[in-house]
C-alpha cells in the first residue's frame, strides 16, 4: 500500500492493465475518428461529403459502433474489478454531473428525432463507462500515462503515415500535419501528447527521463502549429501556461511572465519601426500563415446566423440531444453556407441546439466547477491527473468558442470526463509519486511513530 498526502491507500494497477487501456482505447478511437489516406485528401484541399454526412446523420458509421463498444467494455471490465476505489458522491462536483446527466438524458422526451438521441445516448454512455472504469481502476498518474500513451501513438503513427505516402512536409508554407486526422482533429492530439509529456516530466527523477519528455513536449507543439490551427495552439498556450503557474511559486510565475511578455512587445516594436514587411513576417506567423476570411471566421459567421435563427425556435430545452444535425437540416446549411457540416462548429451553439440555455448553463458550471476544484488539487498537491483535468477542461473552454470539442463524443471528451471523474469522484488523491512505493516516506514515518510512543507529550505535525 501506498499512503497519499492525505493519509488514504492508494492502490496501483498491475502494468498490463495499463498496457491492455492503451491498446483498447487507442484501437477504439482509430476506428471513429482516423482515416489512414486523409492527409492526401488535405494536400489536395480537403471538404466534407455531403452524402457522407448525411448518411452519418441517418444511421452513424460501423466503425463507430465498434469503437465505443470496446470502450463501454474495457469500461465495464475496469468498473467490475475495481471495487478498492471508494466513490466520493457527497460533493458539489456529483451533484453537478448528476443534474447534468439527468438533463441529457431525459433530452429525448423532447428531442427532434428521438431515434437519432437514443443512438447517441448509447454512444455517449459508452464514453462514460469507458472513463468511469479507467478513472477507478488507476491512480492518478496511471491515468496520465494511458493518455500519454494513446495520444503519442498517434502522433507516431500520424508521421509514420505521411512520410510513407509522401504528404510530410513542413518546410512548405502552405502544410498542415494531418498523420491520420482532419488538421483541426490533429491538433488536439498533439496538445495533448504535450501536455502529458510535460506532466510526466514534472514528476520524473531522472534526467533522461525529463529530457526525453521535454523533448516529446517540444515535438507535440511543433507539430501542433504545424496544423495551422489557430485556436488550438492559443487554447494549448493558455493550458501549458496554467500548468507552470501553478506548478512554479507565485514569484518566479510572475517574473516569468512578466519577462515573456515586454520581451515579445519589445521584439514587436523594434521589428514594426524598423522594417515593415518583418512586422507583417511576424503576423503570417502569429496566424500560422492563414490571412484569408479572417473577418468570417472562416465562414463561421455565415453558419452562426442560421443557427440562432433555429435556436431562437427552441431556446430553453434545444431540440434533444444530437437531434438537430439531421440528414434534411445538414443540406439545408450546407445550400445555404456553400460548404457541409454536422456540427455548429462551436460547443456552446451546439449545447443550446441540443440542450437549450438550460443545458449550456448546466454545462458552464460543470466546467468552471471541475476546472476549479482540478486547479485547486494540482496546486495543493501537485496531482498529475488533477493538472491535465484542469489544463482539459481550460483548453477545451477556449476551443468552444470556435470547435464543438467537449460537447461531442471525442477523445478529447474521454480525457475531459475520466479526468474529472478521477479527480473529484475517487479516493485516491495521491503523491507525485504514487505508483512507486514511497521509502522513505515509509522509514520516517516508522522513526516518528516509535519516537512518539517514547515521547508522547510530542505532538508531531505533517
Amino acid at each position: 500500500m501506498i499512503r497519499s498526502l492525505e493519509n488514504q491507500e492508494t492502490v496501483s494497477a498491475a502494468p498490463w492493465k495499463i498496457g491492455l487501456a492503451i491498446v483498447v482505447i487507442a484501437s477504439g478511437f482509430f476506428l471513429v475518428e482516423h482515416e489512414l489516406f486523409i492527409s492526401q485528401r488535405v494536400e489536395l484541399g480537403y471538404a466534407n461529403d455531403l452524402t457522407a454526412l448525411e448518411k452519418s446523420a441517418e444511421s452513424g458509421a460501423w466503425t463507430n459502433k465498434v469503437g465505443f463498444s470496446l470502450i463501454g467494455l474495457l469500461g465495464c471490465g475496469y468498473l467490475m474489478i475495481g471495487a478498492q476505489r471508494q466513490w466520493r458522491v457527497r460533493n458539489l462536483m456529483a451533484a453537478i454531473l448528476f443534474v447534468g446527466l439527468a438533463w441529457l438524458y431525459a433530452s429525448v422526451i423532447w428531442s427532434a428525432d428521438p431515434v437519432r438521441t437514443v443512438k447517441n445516448l448509447v454512444i455517449a454512455s459508452f464514453l462514460l463507462i469507458g472513463a468511469a472504469g479507467i478513472a477507478r481502476q488507476f491512480t492518478g498518474r496511471q491515468f496520465v500515462v494511458c493518455v500519454w500513451g494513446v495520444s503519442t501513438a498517434f502522433l507516431i503513427v500520424g508521421i509514420a503515415i505521411e512520410i510513407a505516402l509522401g504528404t510530410f512536409q513542413p518546410w512548405n508554407a502552405t502544410y498542415r500535419f494531418a498523420g491520420t486526422l482532419h488538421p483541426n482533429g490533429a491538433g488536439p492530439n498533439c496538445v495533448f501528447c504535450a501536455l502529458t509529456s510535460f506532466l510526466l516530466c514534472c514528476e520524473s527523477h531522472r534526467l533522461r527521463q525529463r529530457v526525453f519528455f521535454i523533448a516529446l513536449t517540444a515535438l507535440a507543439a511543433a507539430l501542433l502549429y504545424c496544423t495551422r490551427s489557430r485556436s488550438t495552439f492559443a487554447a494549448f498556450t493558455l493550458a501549458l501556461s496554467l500548468l507552470i503557474a501553478l506548478r512554479l511559486p507565485l514569484t518566479k510565475t510572475l517574473l516569468l511572465g512578466f519577462a515573456a511578455f515586454w520581451t515579445g512587445s519589445f521584439a514587436l516594436l523594434v521589428a514594426t519601426a524598423a522594417n515593415a514587411p518583418i512586422a507583417e513576417r511576424l503576423v503570417g506567423v502569429f496566424l500560422m500563415g492563414r490571412t484569408t476570411q479572417l473577418d468570417s471566421l472562416n465562414g463561421r459567421a455565415e453558419l452562426w446566423d442560421l443557427v440562432f435563427h433555429y435556436i431562437e425556435q427552441r431556446p430553453v430545452t434545444g431540440y434533444g440531444y444530437a437531434g438537430f444535425w439531421r440528414e434534411d437540416v445538414i443540406a439545408k446549411f450546407a445550400a445555404y453556407t456553400g460548404w457541409s457540416m454536422n456540427s455548429a462548429h462551436s460547443m456552446y451553439l451546439d449545447c443550446v441546439l441540443g440542450l437549450g440555455y438550460v443545458g449550456l448553463g448546466l454545462l458552464v458550471v460543470a466546467l468552471v466547477a471541475g476546472g476549479g476544484t482540478a486547479a485547486w488539487q494540482f496546486a495543493r498537491h501537485k496531482s498529475a491527473v488533477a493538472g491535465l483535468a484542469a489544463a482539459t477542461l481550460l483548453f477545451g473552454s477556449a476551443t468552444g468558442l470556435t470547435e464543438s470539442s467537449l460537447y461531442l463524443p471525442s477523445f478529447a471528451t474521454f480525457i475531459a470526463i475520466g479526468s474529472v471523474l478521477a479527480t473529484s469522484l475517487f479516493r485516491h488523491v495521491e503523491c507525485r509519486d504514487a505508483w512507486r512505493p514511497d521509502v522513505t516516506g515509509a522509514f520516517v514515518g516508522s522513526a516518528r511513530s516509535s519516537f512518539t510512543t517514547l515521547r508522547p507529550s510530542l505532538n508531531w505535525q505533517e
